[in-house]
């Protein structure tokens, strides 16, 4: 199996689509990480911004940071120019990494922020057969996915959002960006994975604030007992902004809002992945 860390190439549809591989430093089947980044960015802007390849070599994870086409990925809204079947390319993907590295098929996870967080929601209703927990940074279920969402095959699923992100309303609405469309609120899209899931309703909570001086708290509601071993982890960062928390901050504040320091996105997510 081959063991490099570099960009590699499939063709999709006529198009070559390109992805960022880090492989991890073992001699055994390791878990896939599929992280999707944000609106205009690329593979290179995201992994160095959560610092993920570090900490998923540590963990025993693979990542793999794909580009999208002109910074943006086709998660459904209707507004969006650009049609590629970015779905078909992660599908695709998938299948390359599993032929030519030591992956478990059984692990195979995705997340990403804003757009990409989007994208996430809409690999859920479409490739919940490829995946087995997702998470979603900063990035509602646009309204078109979250309409019609089913899944195939039940998937745990990690939701972040801050009450004040000034790019992807907290409570749903007009993404206020230049991508713009609709979206559910942070809620409703945690509680379509809860119903798909069929967890329990009644939530555990816990708040985490253990940086007094972010002017910040966080409050996790983790819904459990869903078929097949499934969970939901809600977490509202209250007064968060539009980041991925925890990490560098590669926006100003002025920009995305406050960034928290009670939690560390890449910390939680690949926690949850372990377990899931």
């Amino acid at each position: 199996m081959k063991r490099e860390n570099n960009f590699e190439k499939i063709e999709v549809n006529g198009k070559n689509r390109e992805y960022l591989f880090r492989a991890p430093h073992v001699d055994k089947k390791y878990p896939l990480l599929i992280l999707l980044h944000g609106g205009l960015e690329n593979s290179v802007d995201i992994e160095k911004s959560t610092g993920m390849s570090l900490l998923a070599r540590k963990e025993g994870f693979a990542v793999v940071y794909p580009n999208a086409i002109n910074g943006r990925w086709n998660d459904g809204r209707e507004v969006l120019k650009e049609k590629y079947d970015d779905v078909l390319f992660i599908s695709r993907l998938i299948d390359n990494i599993l032929n030519s590295y030591n992956i478990d098929s059984k692990r195979v996870y995705a997340c990403g922020l804003s757009n990409g967080g989007m994208m996430v929601h809409r690999l859920s209703a479409e490739l919940s057969h490829k995946l087995t927990a997702i998470a979603s940074v900063a990035g509602n279920m646009p309204k078109s996915v979250g309409d019609n969402f089913s899944i195939e095959r039940e998937i745990s699923a990690l939701i972040i959002h801050g009450t004040e992100d000034p790019i992807v309303p907290y409570n749903g609405g007009e993404v206020k960006s230049n991508l713009q469309g609709l979206v559910l609120s942070a809620r409703e899209t945690a509680m379509k994975y809860v119903n798909a899931n069929r967890c329990s309703k009644i939530p555990k909570i816990e708040w985490l604030n253990k940086e007094s001086m972010d002017k910040c708290k966080v409050k996790l509601e983790k819904f459990s007992k869903g078929k097949r071993g499934t969970e939901v982890f809600f977490y509202t960062v209250e007064n968060g902004g539009h980041c991925w928390h925890g990490t560098s901050k590669p926006y100003p504040s002025s920009i995305v809002g406050n960034y928290c320091r009670d939690i560390n996105v890449s910390e939680l997510i690949l926690n949850f992945f372990k377990t899931h």
